[in-house]
C-alpha cells in the first residue's frame, strides 16, 4: 500500500468481504475544483493523490478530474457483479458513491444527456447506478 494510510483502517481489516474505492473523500487532494493542482503553499498541496483501492491494494491513482469521470459506472460494475455473485445468499452491500458532491465526475456515456447541465449529468449517472 504505497498512499501510506494504515492498512488497519481500510474496509477489509473492519469486516468487509471486498472492496474497491477511495479510502477518504475524492476532494481530499491537491487539486482545486477547476482541476488545476495546488501550488506550494496554497494550503492541499501537500495532499497526496487519490488511490483507488481494491481489496488492500492500490491499483492506480486519481490524479486529474477526468480520472473521476468512471468512478460511478466502476462502483456500479463491482457491485453488480458482487450482487450476482451472491444472489443466493443474504448479503449487505454497501456503495457509497462519490460523486453528488465536488469534485464532480461524469462518464462519457452521461455526458451532455441530461438537460439539466453537467451536475444533471452526474444525478443521471448515479440514477441509472
Amino acid at each position: 500500500m504505497a498512499f501510506g494510510t494504515s492498512q488497519r483502517i481500510l474496509p477489509l481489516q473492519n469486516g468487509f468481504d471486498e472492496y474497491t474505492g477511495l479510502p477518504y473523500s475524492n476532494d481530499m487532494w491537491p487539486v482545486h475544483v477547476d482541476g488545476t493542482h495546488y501550488k506550494p503553499g496554497e494550503g492541499r498541496d501537500n495532499y497526496p493523490e487519490l488511490p483507488l483501492i481494491e481489496g488492500n491494494e492500490t491499483k492506480k491513482y486519481i490524479e486529474t478530474l477526468q480520472d473521476q469521470d468512471n468512478l460511478t459506472t466502476l462502483y456500479t460494475e463491482k457491485a453488480v457483479d458482487f450482487i450476482n455473485r451472491n444472489a443466493k445468499k443474504p448479503f449487505f452491500l454497501y456503495v457509497p458513491h462519490s460523486m453528488g458532491h465536488i469534485p464532480l465526475g461524469v462518464s462519457d456515456k452521461f455526458r451532455g444527456k441530461s438537460e439539466q447541465g453537467f451536475y444533471g449529468d452526474v444525478m443521471m449517472e448515479i440514477d441509472w447506478s
